[in-house]
């Protein structure tokens, strides 16, 4: 089956905790995917959904010292007491208290926690960056190519360790350029999908889309170049290896992008990202510059409220801009959304206002 049939959205009826406060649905906007709606009467400040645990997330490379790696606490910049590190003593995670550093390893077992540890300590081989790499934007067609043409290449990585165990694939060192955070989303996911199974389902639910890839060959081929370390660097004898797979990866990319909820430095104004996480139930609320729907984070778990009386089969929409939709005029507001979420907002606020 080709690669991009394989990471279509799936039709899997959804199950939601808070399945009696609203379902999900095409959304009756040209373009604009699944979405959220009322089920029946909702009255101000009602809890709608909470989610807890991430499919995937990341905390930035330059917070990673800085902000838990459990609850997301950041204490204005100072560096957190509580650490993990590997057997040659690489920095894995921080965090606030030894609370949420049990808390965090806890959620991993023995072969998860193995491959965290092979992931970082083979980050210590610094590659080189590849100049050759074309850039410009990419058709299905490549990317399909690129993609198989890279499945083949694992297979001749994941046969040459097992047949030669002592020898080390050149692709077990990444190219310097590579984003190494998307290396970590990515483990994160596959850890995911290995621990829970329905967390693949929840991710192929959501709308693909190819632009990450579509408008940059670059990008593609470095997560290509993650594939192939995952691969290469992973203990042979993991189980894991069996859930790094181009289809498994390219479902993610494809939801990550306009998707992932954002983690920002409220100090600085909202001007650093500290990480980023993906929650696939809440993904499926569009925005609205004058949303009806609140969002509330205490450390890794979201809350969503009605922030008004919501009619029975109306939209529930968030607003993406998290309140700065409050002060920016509708050309801002459309700039942000379009380089940030790749969609031209057409809620009532904007169709209100003139954009310049």
């Amino acid at each position: 089956m080709a690669l991009l049939e394989q990471i279509k959205r799936t039709n899997v009826p959804f199950k939601l905790e808070n399945g009696e406060a609203f379902d999900i649905r095409p959304s009756n906007m040209d373009d604009a995917g699944m979405a959220c709606f009322a089920s029946r009467k909702l009255f101000p400040g009602e809890v709608i959904l909470r989610v807890q645990n991430p499919v995937a997330n990341v905390i930035t490379t330059d917070f990673r010292k800085e902000v838990c790696a459990w609850c997301y606490f950041y204490d204005f910049g100072s560096i957190l007491k509580f650490k993990l590190t590997t057997s040659r003593g690489r920095g894995v995670a921080w965090f606030c208290s030894e609370t949420c550093k049990l808390s965090w390893m806890n959620q991993l077992s023995e072969p998860e926690w193995c491959a965290i540890l092979s992931f970082e300590d083979g980050l210590a081989r610094v590659g080189k960056a590849n100049e050759s790499l074309p850039e410009g934007s990419c058709l299905e067609a490549e990317i399909e190519t690129a993609w198989e043409n890279a499945r083949l290449e694992g297979e001749r990585i994941t046969t040459s360790r097992k047949e030669k165990p002592n020898r080390m694939p050149k692709q077990a060192t990444l190219p310097s350029l590579v984003d190494v955070d998307d290396a970590r989303f990515l483990l994160s996911a596959v850890l995911s999908f290995y621990r829970t199974p329905d967390s693949l389902q929840q991710v192929l639910r959501m709308v693909p889309t190819l632009q990450p890839y579509s408008s940059s060959r670059i990008t593609l081929h470095h997560h290509i170049a993650i594939y192939h370390y995952l691969l290469s660097v992973l203990p042979i004898e993991s189980p894991i290896l069996s859930f790094i797979t181009p289809a498994h990866l390219m479902a993610v990319v494809t939801r990550d992008a306009g998707n992932s909820f954002g983690i920002w430095d409220q100090a600085l104004a909202g001007q650093e990202l500290f990480a980023y996480s993906l929650y696939p139930t809440a993904s499926f609320f569009n925005h609205s510059c004058d949303p009806n729907v609140v969002k509330e984070r205490s450390g890794r778990q979201y809350t969503f409220k009605a922030s008004m009386e919501i009619s029975p089969g109306s939209e529930l929409n968030i607003s993406y801009l998290g309140g700065s939709e409050k002060i920016l005029i509708c050309q801002e507001r459309q700039d942000r959304l379009l380089k940030g979420w790749f969609f031209l907002c057409r809620c009532p606020k904007c169709s209100r206002e003139p954009s310049i």
